[in-house]
């Protein structure tokens, strides 16, 4: 049925009325079985939040037992009592006395839920503070085995049980739920206890201040699954059921839904002691005013959906509008207008779109000027070498016409200087080899200096430094002599003034880059000259400004090192000597294997 429509408009509208259409028939038939559902999360989130607030308070009051515990386990009374020694009774207890005073009076008055506080050493030494009516007689912490295997920890190790250590006011034997605190401590060979019993009422009175519906509830368990803390008595140290605990203690917090009771429960975990709190919520008493709220969210959702279609037909117009637009300016271009644009209209994705097409036929038409241009470049080098080679030819058939001459009259210098021009030439006019050795390029700089010295004799002196083991290294073909022939020119032929001529491979292993430095001991450079010179370099390095310099010499050099190369750095520097004369520098990447490295190198 779509693909009998053409028109983006009428697509777009048929899937908006189908979508809103199936929206509506479908939010009828999920809110109800959705409603549930929607009822279980918000009976979590509502009872997450008390549990939250259960447990920062449980966790407010052990944080403050543990302060009160550090403080007086790691003050010097403490430690003293610690170290007094076994049998010296009045000691022991003054010692006690001195703690009793100044740490744990303070502590009972701030927590009056504090029933005792005990004081033990593994040496036998121990002690009790207890409020009235107070331990019973003979009570002694060694009875207790859970408390001697309480581990070094940071925290204190915590634990609810029913407790018989206590008497009442008609000093009989009461037994008691109590929550046990035990630190241990340890002061140079000494280890020791500090067991505080806390009353489990204030515990219970936080339990009865969660309000869960007319019979929700709230209990704490500890990691065995034994209630602790229950508003009903009855059920405190009682076992939870397997039913109950599995969910309960597979996870750290979560909620589930026990069928059977028809009850929420929600469980989080007390960071202090790791125990669960826990709230079990009856469902059907916080589900009346949710039906209610559901049929009034039907309603709004169906009122939404009809102003929903309204609007969205309308800004269907204006979205397909501009791709219609955009359509025809694709059309355009596929006939090769590429002047046409899109008319950019609002700042969203369809603007975007448009924008980057603009941008695309921007590009397109700049890079068919850049072919065209590049295709010219081309061309004229394919006929400058076709060129060449026509004028190499006849040169070469010249030059050697010329040395046979030349032997047969015994002329050595016409000879030797005919050779060496032919050899020169032969060298520049084999354009299949652009790498040579530096050895080549030593041997061809020879044969143009043999040329120079007939012309100028003993005008032109040179010495050239190149290490064997660089010998055989590749370097780009023809860099060396244009640079000498510079030098010859702008000396000898301008001053008329003899010229020496240094030329000296060089090469640092640390940065693996040969240097060729070219001096001479002429006037050098002028600052005026030596800025000019410099500038022209600068904007060598594009094929257009290249062609337009107007001293090729330097430029040329300079112009193949960089395209050839690639690195930055590669290319031709210029300055002065400190004694005077003339610099050149030429830098490229020391390539051992020709064919591997050179072609990674120009690929940088």
């Amino acid at each position: 049925m779509f693909n009998r429509i053409r028109s983006i408009r009428k697509k777009f509208i048929l899937i908006l009325i189908i979508v809103i259409s199936l929206a509506t028939i479908s939010i009828g038939w999920l809110a109800i079985n959705q409603m549930s559902k929607n009822i279980r999360v918000d009976v979590e989130r509502f009872s997450s939040q008390i549990l939250t607030q259960v447990n920062l308070n449980i966790d407010r009051y052990f944080n403050q037992y543990e302060q009160g515990v550090f403080l007086l386990g790691s003050s010097t009374e403490f430690s003293n009592w610690l170290q007094a020694e076994v049998g010296k009774t009045a000691d022991v207890v003054l010692r006690f006395r001195r703690v009793e005073e100044k740490y744990i009076n303070p502590l009972i008055a701030s927590h009056p839920e504090i029933m005792s506080v005990t004081f033990l050493n593994e040496n036998g030494n121990e002690m009790h503070y207890s409020r009235s009516p107070g331990l019973k007689k003979g009570y002694t912490a060694m009875n207790e085995p859970e408390l001697l295997d309480v581990p070094f920890s940071r925290k204190l190790s915590a634990y609810i049980r029913n407790s018989k250590d206590y008497v009442n006011a008609n000093g009989g034997i009461e037994e008691l739920q109590v929550i046990t605190l035990v630190k241990k401590l340890r002061y140079g060979n000494s280890n020791g206890f500090i067991k505080i019993d806390i009353s489990l009422q204030p515990t219970l009175a936080i339990l009865n201040e969660i309000q869960l519906g007319k019979t929700g509830v709230g209990f704490i368990a500890n990691e065995d699954g034994v209630i602790m803390a229950h508003p009903n008595e009855e059920l405190m140290m009682t076992s939870m059921d397997d039913e109950w605990r599995e969910p309960i203690f597979n996870r750290p917090s979560g909620a589930w839904f026990h069928q059977s009771a028809g009850e929420m429960v929600i469980f989080e975990t007390i960071p202090y002691t790791n125990w669960k709190s826990v709230a079990v919520v009856p469902y059907k008493e916080l589900a009346q005013s949710v039906y209610r709220t559901r049929d009034l969210i039907i309603m709004i959702v169906a009122a939404s959906l009809i102003v929903a279609t309204s609007v969205g037909i309308a800004l269907s117009s204006s979205i397909t509008s501009r791709i219609l637009r955009l359509r025809r300016v694709m059309s355009q271009t596929q006939t090769g207008n590429l002047q046409s644009r899109v008319v950019l209209e609002g700042d969203d994705e369809l603007t975007d779109l448009g924008r980057s097409y603009n941008k695309m036929l921007d590009h397109l038409e700049s890079s068919i000027v850049q072919l065209a241009e590049s295709r010219g470049h081309q061309q004229e080098a394919v006929l400058s070498i076709l060129q060449s080679q026509i004028n190499s030819h006849f040169l070469y058939n010249a030059l050697e016409s010329i040395n046979s001459m030349a032997t047969l009259a015994s002329h050595k210098e016409i000879s030797s200087t005919t050779l060496s021009l032919s050899n020169m030439l032969r060298y520049t006019s084999n354009y299949q080899n652009n790498c040579v050795t530096i050895n080549d390029e030593m041997n061809h700089l020879l044969d143009y200096l043999n040329i120079m010295s007939t012309l100028y004799e003993d005008d032109i002196t040179w010495e050239l430094h190149c290490p064997s083991v660089l010998g055989e290294a590749p370097c780009l073909k023809a860099i060396v002599q244009p640079i000498v022939e510079n030098a010859i020119k702008h000396g000898v032929e301008t001053t008329g003034q003899a010229i020496h001529i240094c030329v000296r491979v060089e090469h640092d292993a640390s940065d693996g880059i040969i240097r060729i430095l070219i001096s001479d001991n002429g006037t050098g450079f002028s600052a005026d000259r030596l800025a000019d010179i410099r500038q022209r370099l600068s904007v060598a390095a594009e094929v257009d400004n290249y062609k337009r310099q107007k001293s090729l010499g330097l430029s040329n050099v300079h112009y193949r090192l960089r395209m050839y190369y690639k690195p930055v750095w590669a290319g031709l520097q210029v300055g002065n000597l400190e004694q005077g004369g003339a610099l050149i520098k030429l830098t490229f990447p020391f390539i051992q294997d020709e064919k591997s490295e050179a072609q990674e190198m120009i690929s940088l």
